[in-house]
C-alpha cells in the first residue's frame, strides 16, 4: 500500500478532535497508534516522508514482540511497516498524514499545542491542541530535540555494514553468526530467498553514510555466496551507538523506540524495546483519557521502562565486545569455550535458546508486591504466550484471545467464596477467568470464562499459583498475584495510579524547555527550526 503526500485518511467523526498526537511512522509509532486506537483513542499519526519506509534496519523479533504485533493485527514481520499501516487505516479512531512534520511545541498545562505543515512547499504551519504528543520520528526526533533533552552514552568507532540480497542459496533455518576476526558477521536467513548480512569493519575501512562500493560488498561476501549487482537489494553503512535518553517524559510529551534509545544490533533488541515501550505507554494514556487513571501513572511509563532499556543497551554492548572481536587470541579463547560448552547439555541447551532481552521483572511502577514472597517472578514479568482450553466447547486458543484487551483476573483453583472477597475490593479487571487446575473441564460462569492448562507451559503456570489470583495488565505484564485474603492491599496499593482525570484548567505556560521554543503561543512559525 502507498500513501501519497497529499493524501490522508482520516476520523470517521470529522469533528472529533485527536486526543493523542503520534510523530513518526516507523513500526514504533505505527503500533503505538493502532494500539491507540483500538483502545478507542482518538489518534493523529503525521510522518515526514510520503510513505512508510521501505529500508527499516530490524531483521527480526523476539517471540514478545510478535506477540504484540499479532494484537495490531500483523502475523508476520515481513515488509512491517506496510503491514502495520494496511491494519491501521482500517480504524476509525486513527488518521494519517503523510508529507507532514512537526515544526515546533508548546506545553501547557492541559495540553500540547504542536505547528504541523507540509514537508515540502511553502504552506505555513497550522497550530493543533492535543492532550498529548508521542515521539515516535527516530535517531534525529525533532520532539526530543524541541524538548531539549539530552541522549546519554557513546558511539563505537566501526562500522556496521548491512546487505541485504535476493536469491540467496541458503537453506539454514536460523542466523548465525561467524567469528571472522578481520570481519566478524552476522547472517541472517529470510523467506523467499532473502538474506541479510552484516559486518563490522575497522574505522577507514568503509564510511557511514556512504554508498560502498560492490566490490567490497562481493569481497564481504565470497565467503558465503557469489553475488551479482542485480541480487543486491540493499546496502547500508552506519555505525552503532548504545544511547539512553535523559528521561523519557517531559510534561505532556514521551519518548519512544529510536528517539528514546539506540541499542547496538548485537542482541537485535532495537525494534523490539520501541514495540514496548508502545505496549507500556497506550494503555496508561487510554486510562488517563478515559478518566480511570492520573498523573502517577503515567510517570510510571519512564519507572518501568528506564531499567529494561538500560539492560538491554548494556547486554547488546557486552556481547557486542564478545561476538565481534577483532582480537586473534581473545576470539579463539571465545571459540574454545563455545565449542565446549556445546558439548554438554546444558551449553547445548542455553545456546539453542539463546535470547536476548532482559528476563528480569520490573520491580518499580504499576505493580503490586507479592506477600507470599517478595521475590515472586511473575510480578512484573509477561504473563507467559500459553495456550488454554475454554469454555464447555473445551476449544483451544492462545491464553491471550481468550483473555481480550484490558486488565484480566485470573482465580487459579479458587473458591466462589475467594470470588465473592475479592469482586468486593474493587480490582480493575475487564475480563475475569476461572482456571481448572483438579483435571476437570473448563465451564463458563454467568462473570467469568472458564479455562484449563492446554500445554505444559500453561500446565507449569497455573500449577504454581493455585489458591490464588494473578492480575494482569492490558500490556499482558502481571500486576499482582495475592490470595482473597490480601485482596483489599492490592487494590489499595493500585488506587495511587488510579486518581480522577486531569481538570480541565485555564491555558497557562508550563515550566519546560519546549515551552520556550517559541516567543509568543499565538504566532506559528513561518519555516523550519533548524
Amino acid at each position: 500500500m502507498t500513501v501519497a503526500s497529499s493524501g490522508r485518511r482520516g476520523l470517521r467523526d470529522p469533528g472529533a478532535r485527536p486526543q493523542v498526537l503520534v510523530v513518526g511512522a516507523g513500526p514504533t509509532g505505527l503500533t503505538a497508534a493502532h494500539l491507540l486506537g483500538s483502545a478507542g483513542v482518538r489518534v493523529l499519526l503525521v510522518e515526514r516522508n510520503a510513505d512508510v519506509g521501505d529500508d527499516a534496519m530490524a531483521a527480526g523479533l523476539d517471540a514478545g514482540c510478535l506477540r504484540m504485533l499479532r494484537r495490531a493485527g500483523v502475523d508476520e514481520a515481513i515488509h512491517l511497516e506496510r503491514a502495520l499501516l494496511a491494519e491501521l487505516v482500517r480504524l476509525p479512531t486513527v488518521e494519517t498524514r503523510f508529507g507532514t512534520r512537526l515544526f515546533s511545541l508548546r506545553q501547557y498545562t492541559d495540553h500540547v499545542r504542536a505547528w504541523l505543515g507540509p514537508t515540502l512547499g511553502g504552506e505555513a504551519a497550522t497550530a493543533l491542541d492535543v492532550p498529548y504528543v508521542l515521539g515516535c520520528d527516530g535517531i534525529r526526533s525533532t520532539v526530543r530535540e524541541l524538548l531539549g533533552i539530552p541522549m546519554q552514552g557513546h558511539g563505537f568507532p566501526d562500522v556496521r555494514l548491512v546487505v541485504d540480497t535476493l536469491d540467496d542459496p541458503g537453506d539454514q533455518l536460523y542466523a548465525m553468526r561467524h567469528e571472522d576476526p578481520r570481519h566478524p558477521a552476522v547472517v541472517v536467513p529470510g523467506s523467499g530467498g532473502r538474506c541479510r548480512y552484516e559486518f563490522r569493519l575497522p574505522h577507514g575501512e568503509c564510511a557511514p553514510g556512504t554508498s560502498p562500493p560492490f566490490a567490497l560488498v562481493r569481497e564481504l561476501l565470497r565467503p558465503y555466496r557469489e553475488i551479482t549487482v542485480a541480487q543486491v537489494d540493499r546496502v547500508v553503512a552506519s555505525t552503532s551507538y548504545a544511547l539512553l535518553a535523559e528521561r523519557l517524559r517531559e510534561g505532556r510529551c514521551f519518548l519512544l523506540g529510536d528517539a528514546a534509545h539506540l541499542t547496538p544490533s548485537f542482541a537485535g533488541q532495537g525494534l523490539g524495546s520501541g514495540l514496548r515501550d508502545a505496549a507500556n505507554l497506550y494503555w496508561k494514556l487510554a486510562e488517563v483519557l478515559a478518566g480511570r487513571g492520573g498523573d502517577p501513572l503515567l510517570d510510571t511509563y519512564d519507572a518501568e521502562r528506564r531499567p529494561y532499556l538500560r539492560a538491554a543497551v548494556e547486554r547488546s554492548v557486552r556481547l557486542g565486545g564478545i561476538v565481534t572481536t577483532t582480537g586473534t587470541a581473545r576470539a579463539r579463547l571465545r571459540d574454545l569455550c563455545v565449542r565446549t560448552a556445546l558439548r554438554t547439555s546444558w551449553g547445548r541447551r542455553c545456546f539453542g535458546n539463546a535470547h536476548h532481552h532482559p528476563d528480569a521483572p520490573v520491580r518499580t511502577g504499576a505493580f503490586v508486591p507479592s506477600q507470599r514472597d517478595r521475590s515472586d517472578p511473575l510480578v512484573g514479568a509477561e504473563l507467559p504466550w500459553a495456550q488454554v482450553l475454554h469454555g464447555t466447547a473445551r476449544r483451544i486458543a492462545r491464553l491471550d484471545d481468550v483473555l481480550g484487551p484490558g486488565w484480566s483476573l485470573l482465580g487459579v483453583g479458587v473458591s466462589e467464596d475467594d470470588w465473592a472477597t475479592v469482586e468486593k475490593a474493587g480490582l480493575p479487571a475487564d475480563h475475569r477467568a476461572d482456571v481448572i487446575v483438579d483435571g476437570r473441564a473448563p465451564r463458563d460462569h454467568s462473570r467469568r470464562i472458564g479455562i484449563a492448562a492446554a500445554d505444559g507451559r500453561a500446565d507449569a503456570l497455573f500449577a504454581g499459583f493455585t489458591e490464588h489470583f494473578v492480575l494482569v495488565r492490558p500490556d499482558r505484564l502481571v500486576a499482582a498475584v495475592f490470595d482473597a485474603a490480601d485482596a483489599e492491599r492490592v487494590a489499595l496499593h493500585l488506587e495511587r495510579f488510579a486518581a480522577p482525570a486531569l481538570p480541565h484548567l485555564v491555558e497557562k505556560p508550563a515550566t519546560s524547555t519546549a515551552a520556550q521554543t517559541l516567543a509568543a503561543a499565538a504566532s506559528p512559525p513561518s519555516g523550519e527550526l533548524s
